[in-house]
């Protein structure tokens, strides 16, 4: 319940402050490019650190050690975020907080996997939270910008991400010690079933859905004119569809196999900036919940496949490896996005489109269940 809490409270401020930061960039002066490089920087950054996290909880094997310190620097630095500026400034704060909030998820996706007959529903439970606390943030945002100015609204969810702390102290160690016997490298493990694609495909999505939502709320606001409150409304429907989603593909591993569900998560995914495309007031309600039902499947399948794959003894690792790929889709994806979409909107929407169907096809024929 502690460890479902925390990231609850720690999902619900980070999001929130994603997306809070687009507005507060633009409200410094900041281009649409300077939004896309901030979210470049911020994904850089954990692409680096994020193995290297991983590396120290496996070494250490005290995963709540790194849950707890990452979310109390994290909350210590946030306010940062609401005295600076200078859109340069807000990068380089950006690019710390990235830093030690790395710190957190390797450490959380081991012990979500630990100590279970079935790893699928720690995973389900883990992602759950995760998609709760996105759904409450967004609800959460909206209503508070109904109100508050973008200062105001980030010192509450800096708040918040202060509170998570407290649950996270409740939370049990789990294995103090592993079996490192095995003799096994890395590279024979990434090789072996084709692991490395899975990591190429997650990069690949990765890229296109941060490049997709990277200036996503200026696109709401300035080219579909919503106004700012109905943003995170509109957005809520994305981790409304993950909480179903979470549970039904969690157990859809069990009967099909973790390739195929995270297969069926990229395909899903690829179809999201076309429906963003469309420029109808409808559409970014179905691209939120297509995006939703694809984050359900694509992340429970990716995270049970490696897994299944990896000796507990690198498991954490392995898992900052995902995070790595991932995050570096965050900042290579943001940065093209932002590039493109100061010539066309809808050039990015394709553009974004057609790289994940790349990670698709590669999943598709280089993996192995």
């Amino acid at each position: 319940m502690a460890f479902f809490l925390t990231t609850m409270l720690r999902s619900m401020s980070l999001f929130s402050i994603g997306m809070l930061l687009q507005f507060r960039m633009r409200d410094v002066g900041a281009s649409l490019f300077m939004i896309g490089l901030l979210s470049t920087v911020r994904g850089g950054i954990r692409t680096l650190s994020s193995p290297f996290w991983g590396y120290m909880s496996d070494k250490l094997m005290r995963r709540k050690v790194f849950l707890v310190s990452s979310l109390a620097l994290t909350s210590s630095l946030y306010p940062l975020y609401i005295v600076v500026e200078d859109p340069i400034k807000i990068i380089f704060i950006a690019s710390i907080i990235a830093f030690v909030g790395a710190g957190f998820e390797p450490s959380a996706l081991a012990f979500a996997g630990e100590g279970r007959k079935k790893a699928h529903v720690g995973f389900s439970i883990y992602n759950s939270s995760i998609s709760l606390g996105f759904l409450f943030g967004r609800i959460l945002m909206g209503i508070l910008l109904m109100t508050f100015d973008i200062k105001t609204s980030m010192v509450l969810f800096s708040v918040i991400m202060a509170l998570a702390v407290i649950p996270s102290l409740q939370i049990p160690e789990s294995l103090k010690t592993l079996e490192k016997s095995m003799d096994i490298t890395r590279k024979e493990i990434l090789l072996k079933d084709g692991l490395w694609a899975m990591y190429v495909g997650s990069f690949l999505r990765q890229m296109g859905v941060s490049g997709t939502v990277a200036v996503i709320a200026i696109y709401l606001t300035e080219i579909l004119e919503y106004p700012k409150w109905m943003v995170g409304f509109v957005a809520s429907v994305n981790p409304a569809l993950q909480i179903p989603s979470h549970f039904f593909f969690g157990r859809l591993t069990e009967k099909i196999g973790s390739k195929y569900v995270s297969f069926l998560g990229m395909v899903f995914s690829s179809f999201v900036p076309l429906l963003f495309m469309m420029k109808s007031k409808w559409s970014p309600i179905f691209a939120y919940a297509f995006l939703g039902m694809a984050l359900g499947a694509f992340i429970n399948g990716v995270t049970n496949f490696i897994n299944k794959k990896s000796p507990p003894h690198m498991r954490a690792s392995l898992m900052g490896l995902l995070n790595s790929a991932r995050s570096l889709g965050m900042s290579i994806g943001p940065f093209f996005a932002g590039l493109l979409a100061e010539k066309s909107y809808s050039i990015m929407f394709l553009s974004m489109s057609l790289i994940m169907a790349l990670g698709v096809v590669l999943v598709g024929v280089a993996t192995r269940e």
